[in-house]
């Protein structure tokens, strides 16, 4: 979550990605901070592959996940209260 964003206060650290193969595919879990929201996780669970087979692209996956990621924080995210925790989830 670095170079995609403008402004110093964009910027985001990625605190954790984990991957689960699941009955309807490969979900991912990312968990990240930005700047300009001090405090708070951002935590997104999204599929990213059908299954693990030699035809799916997981560099193309990868490049979804963080496109995916920076409209969910612009769009939806920094526009939700956090809970109790200081998390917002999709």
């Amino acid at each position: 979550m670095h170079s995609q964003f403008a402004t110093e206060e964009d910027r985001g650290t990625l605190r954790e990605l984990a991957f689960d193969s699941r009955e309807d595919g490969v979900w991912a879990t990312v968990s990240f901070s930005m700047a300009r929201h001090p405090g708070i996780t951002f935590v997104r669970s999204q599929r990213v592959m059908p299954d693990l087979s030699a035809e799916e692209d997981p560099d193309f996956a990868a490049m979804l996940l963080g496109t995916h990621l920076i409209e969910w924080f612009y769009t939806e995210a920094r526009k939700k209260t956090p809970d109790a925790d200081g998390i917002i989830r999709n």
